[in-house]
């Protein structure tokens, strides 16, 4: 009677074991969802900015996980804006875990700002020769 029990109890565990690795991030994409976000930009930046925005042409958006990790295989980057000033964004998400998201919108043509970081964004206006021109290209 102790042995099937034993037996019992064993089987469970082992069945616990493999839902519970199954629940991970990236363990099974089966049980990925498509989540879909569109990013738009404003009519018009309300601050004292010197641009006005309109000439973002670059998305790039980050995916944290609940302990603020960034999930670097989910990062994207050069997505373009459509003439509506919006873009599409889709990404696999694994229901029941919580997620954040940044989202940065700036121009190709950029040289100031490197948004390739999770987790800064740099400036640097070293090397211009007018810096206004560099200033405003957003």
């Amino acid at each position: 009677m102790k042995q099937i029990r034993i037996v019992t109890l064993m089987a469970l565990a082992a069945l616990l074991c493999t839902s519970c690795a199954k629940d991970e991030p990236g363990i099974d994409d089966a049980n990925k969802v498509m989540v879909h976000f569109t990013a738009q930009l404003p009519g018009y930046i309300d601050s004292r900015a010197i641009g006005d925005g309109k000439t973002a042409d670059e998305l790039f958006f980050w995916v944290y996980d609940e302990n603020k990790h960034e999930l670097e295989q989910l990062r994207q980057h050069n997505i373009a804006f459509d003439n509506t000033g919006q873009a599409q964004v889709s990404v696999p998400l694994t229901p029941g875990h919580k997620y954040s998201f940044a989202f940065w919108a700036q121009s190709k043509n950029c040289t100031a700002y490197d948004p390739n970081s999770s987790s800064s964004v740099s400036l640097d206006y070293l090397g211009s020769d007018d810096i206004h021109v560099v200033a405003n290209d957003e």
